[in-house]
């Protein structure tokens, strides 16, 4: 697809905008790792004017006088459902009727996602199939019934040849009959199901077949990553521990340090539903935010630097090589994911094991100073 380069960024006035330019073609990249929407303008005589398409966009660079693209399609809303939506995107009724490539601050609402059709199902029949098996080989009939009914999925009626399936089968099958897997409704009541059967699980110890039905949703979220539903069943239920080493920092801090506090909680936000690699480096800059506010406050300093200084001077804070990790966790993040910063041009790739890693680093890092803190500094 192709832009001409005079019409982009049109109807941009946020500060998001102006992190991107086409005389930086690096920062082009951010444009890679947020939702987009792509439709016609109004007055439009064509089969699909009335059609506005959502996902991703990909490879874009200038060539000559024009930016080229690919748009990675996810699904397809009703253009009266952007219009019912344009005050809370941002757009204005003349934009509707321009040829533009605005960039928006904030996503695209929630209540406007949930009324998506995809192209392909949400839920994979291979991840379908896993917690068919799942249900029927560690679940009883009490069990389906039961995660199934609080998602709001009713079965459908006993059909012919069903005798011929296992009971548990069966009702797991009249149950995936009421579900629209094209819908993020119908796809999310299927994992509020789902959910149920894997924290079932979990408590019998069978971490296993736990990482087999999850390895099983990451492959789905990884088809379709402009769509934030998996990570909440993911992230809740992970073996691993997911953001529990936040949740641990959270109550330390949570009578002594004030701001580091709040900063953590909106880690937290961030790093329980990412759903684009903003969001992950978001956590991840909350996560510094809190570390750099706990050292400054532990050392009334004004500075990382000088408060890593001041913890090593005389012994009192430990292991020299702890209370020297702060500021090697710091300059080591802002060397590797510069755009952890808002404001920051250059775009980084920030998986989520890595993200992860950070985090959980961070985290102990945190504990050590705020337990040491309880010692050291006076009542």
């Amino acid at each position: 697809m192709r832009m001409e380069l005079g019409r982009f960024k049109s109807f941009s006035p946020g500060s998001e905008a102006g992190s991107v330019t086409v005389e930086n073609p690096e920062s082009l990249k951010l444009l890679e790792t947020a939702p987009a929407l792509l439709m016609y303008e109004r007055r439009t005589e064509c089969a699909n004017s009335e059609v506005v398409r959502y996902g991703q966009i990909r490879s874009v660079q200038v060539v000559r006088k024009e930016l080229v693209f690919r748009f990675a399609e996810a699904g397809r809303l009703d253009r009266t459902i952007l219009e019912e939506f344009s005050s809370r995107l941002g757009i204005d009724g003349l934009e509707h009727g321009h040829t533009h490539w605005a960039i928006k601050d904030g996503g695209i609402p929630s209540a406007m996602i949930e009324q998506l059709r995809t192209i392909g199902p949400i839920i994979s029949s291979a991840t379908r199939n896993a917690f068919e098996d799942s249900y029927v080989q560690n679940g009883v009939l009490r069990d389906i019934s039961h995660d199934f009914a609080d998602a709001g999925i009713e079965p459908q009626p006993p059909r012919q040849g069903d005798a011929l399936v296992g009971q548990r089968r069966q009702l797991i099958q009249r149950h995936y009959a009421s579900v629209d897997w094209h819908s993020v409704v119908g796809a999310r009541q299927a994992l509020a199901a789902f959910h149920e059967q894997l924290e079932r699980l979990r408590e019998r110890g069978l971490d296993d077949e736990v990482r087999r039905l999850i390895d099983h949703l990451k492959r789905d979220r990884a088809r379709s990553p402009v769509l934030p539903i998996f990570d909440p069943v993911i992230r809740g239920t992970t073996v691993d521990g997911g953001t529990q080493t936040v949740e641990d920092a959270v109550s330390v801090l949570a009578t002594s340090f004030d701001q580091a506090f709040e900063h953590l909680k909106q880690a937290l936000e961030h790093l329980r539903s990412p759903d684009s690699a903003r969001a992950r480096k978001d956590g991840l800059r909350d996560c510094l935010s809190a570390m750099e506010s706990l050292l400054k406050t532990a050392t009334a300093t004004k500075d990382i630097k000088d408060a890593t200084t001041a913890l090593r001077v005389g012994g009192r804070w430990g292991e020299d090589r702890i209370v020297k990790d702060g500021l090697t966790i710091w300059n080591h993040i802002h060397e590797l994911y510069p755009d952890v910063r808002h404001g920051q041009a250059t775009s980084s790739e920030l998986s989520e094991r890595e993200c992860l890693y950070w985090v959980d680093r961070i985290s102990a890092f945190v504990r050590y100073i705020a337990r040491t803190a309880d010692e050291v500094l006076p009542r």
